[in-house]
């Protein structure tokens, strides 16, 4: 009975070894892997106590991709955006039409409507002996498929033009909610209450109203300002100018004339929104001074 038991007690105790090397191993192992996936991130200076970590080899497998490989990746191809085509466009006659600028990778082609068309092409960037990829493909910006003359732009200037609108244009609604949070000058505000109030005097109580020049000249001069003369006011104002006469009436009608010329002979769409709006408002107000200072 001894022997037996001291026979097991044996095979536990070797059992129990056993297991502890093998954690001891496992652990080992561990420890290896972590430095040598630490060992992938090594910097460039290496410093004298790290001696066995400049010698030490790189795990290329277990690396992740570097930047420069993704940087590498986002710049050997261009992306076109081509706009004006026929909707039955086939990627056929737009693949015959770009293929010296480069190997095209993908064509895209949709519709915006029944009459009009665009593709997006991604173009593998080369730098041949006629130019790279970009100057080839904007050599055809104009040129001519199926009777019409299409449109080729760079997406990436086109995302860039696209960012710069939007900041200019946040910009631009900064500038504004500062000047409407901004409080009008005292001197401004008393002479404009003194204006309004002589105008709507005019208005109401014209046996005890008196003409006043310099509240004149005030409304003369702001007349185009919705700030100053609210549709209220300026609805007065037009009834107002309507027994103007001499030099203030020949100024006001050039003026109005030069706002209305200016508004029809000028490309409308050019103009940023905010700047389209107040051009407009003044176009508009020019018309009614306009008629209300014509002669009989």
């Amino acid at each position: 009975m001894q022997g037996k038991e001291a026979e097991v007690s044996t095979k536990t105790a070797l059992k129990a070894k056993g297991k502890k090397v093998k954690m001891k191993t496992k652990r080992a192992e561990d420890e290896t892997l972590k430095r040598k996936r630490s060992e992938v991130n090594i910097p460039a200076k290496v410093t004298e106590g790290d001696e066995e970590a400049k010698d030490a080899p790189v795990d290329n497998a277990n690396a992740g991709p570097s930047t420069k490989s993704k940087k590498k990746k986002r710049k050997n191809h261009v992306v076109l955006y081509v706009g004006n085509l026929d909707p039955s466009i086939t990627e056929k006659k737009l693949q015959a039409h770009f293929k010296h600028c480069g190997y095209i990778l993908n064509i895209s082609a949709k519709h915006d409507n029944a009459r009009s068309g665009y593709a997006h092409i991604t173009i593998k960037k080369n730098k041949g002996v006629h130019g790279d990829t970009e100057q080839l493909a904007l050599e055809l910006d104009e040129s001519e498929i199926d009777g019409r003359k299409i449109k080729v732009r760079i997406t990436a200037d086109l995302k860039e033009k696209n960012r710069e609108k939007l900041e200019q244009k946040k910009k631009g609604q900064s500038i504004k909610e500062q000047q409407k949070d901004k409080p009008l000058q005292p001197e401004r505000s008393k002479k404009m209450e003194n204006a309004l109030r002589y105008l709507e005097s005019w208005d109401s109580d014209r046996k005890s109203w008196k003409f006043r020049k310099v509240s004149q000249s005030y409304l003369l001069e702001n007349c185009y300002d919705r700030s100053v003369l609210q549709k209220k006011h300026f609805r007065i104002f037009i009834r107002y100018i309507e027994d103007l006469k001499g030099i203030c009436s020949d100024r006001m009608r050039t003026e109005a004339r030069e706002i209305i010329k200016e508004w029809e002979e000028s490309d409308v769409s050019a103009f940023p929104k905010e700047e389209r709006r107040h051009k407009k408002l003044r176009y508009n107000r020019a018309l009614k001074i306009s008629e209300a200072l014509v002669r009989d």
